[in-house]
């Protein structure tokens, strides 16, 4: 009798275990397609983004997504009086976290500038 109860309880352990790994599969066939680096915003190239701060998709690293000069309110032209004068020579109206301030834009036409800091260039 003790025999005859291990082979039914074996049995229906069996069946349960079994049971589970079929739900398994029916769990894999409802993936979803992962989005593309494109859709996601990751268009532009390491030369496209020289001098940024810049976020590569995790997918493809060649791809990468910064943010535009025009985006940023950064221009290469210092052509408003109050412009902030970056060390690398571009200009923007508001801060630019990561970027080091030299001085403030005085006369855009004649290409002049008061430096932040005494004994500046």
């Amino acid at each position: 009798m003790k025999k005859e109860l291990k082979r039914i309880l074996g049995a229906s352990f069996l069946t349960i275990a079994f049971s589970f790994i079929g739900n398994t599969s029916a769990l894999a066939q409802t993936c979803a397609t992962p989005p593309t680096c494109e859709s996601l915003g990751y268009t532009l190239t390491a030369s496209q983004c020289t001098g940024r701060t810049v976020l590569k998709c995790p997918l493809d690293t060649s791809k990468i997504f910064c943010v535009s000069a025009a985006e940023a309110g950064e221009t290469t032209e210092c052509s408003n009086v109050g412009d902030i004068l970056y060390s690398d020579m571009s200009c923007s109206t508001a801060p630019i976290s990561g970027k080091v301030a030299i001085g403030v834009v005085a006369s855009p036409t004649r290409g002049l500038a008061i430096a932040l800091e005494e004994g500046m260039a």
